[in-house]
């Protein structure tokens, strides 16, 4: 089979209904053969889309090419370009700002680091101190209001 985002069918031919499942953000997400290729910048919301900031905002990035960080209010979408789908930038507006275009690659990074610290002092899963006062603040949130 060729290395093509399309399936084959027995004889090798690509087929208009021929479907292709992947999974992102809890979601099977179909694309049908014959629709474009998403760009690099849609593939950067897409994998912004599975970090915990962002996951809370409740959007679709594959319908939406955007994403909310659920801690700033940020909204990161990409930026079409018909003329180059390998390009790597992105859009950002803070709430009340004016938006602003940041290099996909270098905002990834900075969002893992920020994923990496959840995790390591979540409330749930974390091993440090904080996330041990994570935990008990948590824990006593959600047993004063009965959450």
């Amino acid at each position: 089979m060729r290395n093509t985002p399309f399936a084959a069918g027995a004889d090798g031919a690509i087929s208009k209904s021929t479907k292709i499942c992947c999974w992102s953000q809890h979601k099977i997400i179909e694309i049908i053969t014959g629709s474009r290729m998403r760009t690099k910048s849609q593939r950067y919301i897409d994998a912004l889309a599975q970090l915990p900031q962002f996951m809370p905002a409740l959007l679709e990035p594959h319908k939406e090419n955007r994403v909310i960080n659920a801690l700033t209010g940020a909204i990161v979408q990409a930026i079409p370009d018909p003329d180059d789908e390998e390009h790597e930038n992105i859009q950002v507006a803070f709430p009340g700002g004016q938006p602003f275009e940041a290099v996909a690659p270098m905002y990834l990074q900075l969002q893992v680091v920020e994923a990496a610290r959840y995790y390591t002092d979540s409330a749930e899963d974390g091993s440090g101190a904080i996330s041990k006062r994570a935990a008990d603040m948590l824990d006593h949130l959600t047993g004063k209001h009965d959450l």
